[in-house]
């Protein structure tokens, strides 16, 4: 699972590893961080980070925001509790799931996968009606540490 390729068009972000091995991309660059190793990414650079193993992965990130966080945990939450797929495999947001996440990111984040234009133009058509039927871009229960050690195994560090 991955999260879809985006930039910071103001901001750098900065990545440590914990533990475990993440690949991050950049400019289409693969960089695989093992424990101690990091990276800074520049404004504007697109990029987005994985886990190419079956292990935990734990690292340290400095985000221009706190709301791709919230998006991230939402994702990651949905797609555990599986919104996205109904054959308990892990699968992407639908159309109107992505549209919400991308338009509460767009200020600081902006995901690069559609031209920012018709994102815009999607988030005034189609975003509109996903929040008429009570769609939400980020869902509180999934911030909570209390979902997350109640129903996803925890690591021993």
């Amino acid at each position: 699972m991955e999260l879809p390729p985006h930039v910071h068009p103001y901001d750098s972000e900065y990545f440590r590893t914990l533990r475990g091995e993440v690949t991050l991309v950049v400019d289409d660059e693969r960089h695989h961080l093992s424990p101690g190793e990091d990276i800074t990414i520049d404004p504007g650079q697109p990029h987005y980070f994985r886990n190419n193993t079956d292990d935990y992965v734990a690292f340290y990130t400095e985000t221009p925001s706190i709301r791709p966080i919230e998006v991230q945990f939402t994702f990651f939450g949905m797609d555990h509790d599986g919104v996205f797929s109904r054959d308990d495999s892990y699968s992407e947001p639908d159309l109107f799931q992505g549209l919400l996440m991308s338009e509460y990111l767009h200020e600081r984040t902006r995901i690069t996968s559609i031209p920012f234009s018709a994102q815009r133009f999607l988030w005034g058509t189609l975003g509109r009606f996903a929040k008429m039927t009570g769609r939400e871009a980020v869902d509180t229960a999934y911030l909570s540490d209390e979902f997350w050690n109640e129903t996803v195994e925890q690591p021993a560090f």
